[in-house]
């Protein structure tokens, strides 16, 4: 039922007239809200956590494919070097940010927190696979609570995305609703 009333009010809104002015004015404010510039330090810091990022994921990758320095079992080396391309992924994602020199906040800070989450998950897992594989339990104890942290961190992660999209959200109907007001003020000044 309450499909139906939204495509109801969706088909209202669509009927109402537009004033082309507000809109151009709307389109602009969103534009100038969702995008942020990472210039000056911020770029250097995400540059040199990307970098490091690279280097990591170069590393998982390699150990896996060369099976050094520790030998793995195959579904070790599977996990290790998925984990690798994880991590390549969310640095290659990030230096491209980081080249573009802007951040939408909608869509880019959505696909980060998705892959890192996922990369995250994956480390874990891989990490906490591998020991139980090992069948080494004393290793197994001390990996547990770095991949506990690591399933923590991707949470938290998808929390802080949750929030910020929530918060952009607010910011996007209450800059409409702004917009609104200030036409509806011009027209009845007009009308006067």
């Amino acid at each position: 039922m309450s499909g139906n009333n939204e495509n109801l009010r969706e088909r209202l809104l669509s009927l109402e007239p537009v004033n082309p002015d507000f809109h151009e004015r709307y389109k602009e404010e969103m534009e100038k809200m969702f995008t942020q510039e990472i210039t000056g330090a911020r770029r250097f810091g995400f540059i040199s956590r990307d970098l490091f990022l690279l280097l990591f994921g170069l590393v998982l990758t390699a150990s896996a494919i060369f099976n050094r320095p520790v030998a793995l079992p195959i579904t070790g080396r599977w996990l290790w070097g998925l984990s690798g391309v994880f991590t390549l992924g969310v640095a290659l994602l990030g230096l491209r940010l980081s080249w573009k020199k802007n951040m939408d906040l909608r869509k880019d800070s959505t696909i980060i927190s998705r892959y890192g989450a996922t990369g995250l998950f994956v480390v874990a897992f891989a990490l906490i696979s591998t020991a139980l594989l090992f069948g080494n339990l004393q290793g197994f104890a001390a990996i547990t609570p770095t991949a506990l942290l690591m399933i923590v961190l991707a949470i938290l992660l998808g929390i802080d995305n949750r929030v910020q999209q929530s918060e952009l959200n607010i910011r996007e109907k209450l800059l409409e609703m702004q917009l609104q007001l200030s036409e509806l003020q011009k027209e009845r000044g007009s009308k006067s």
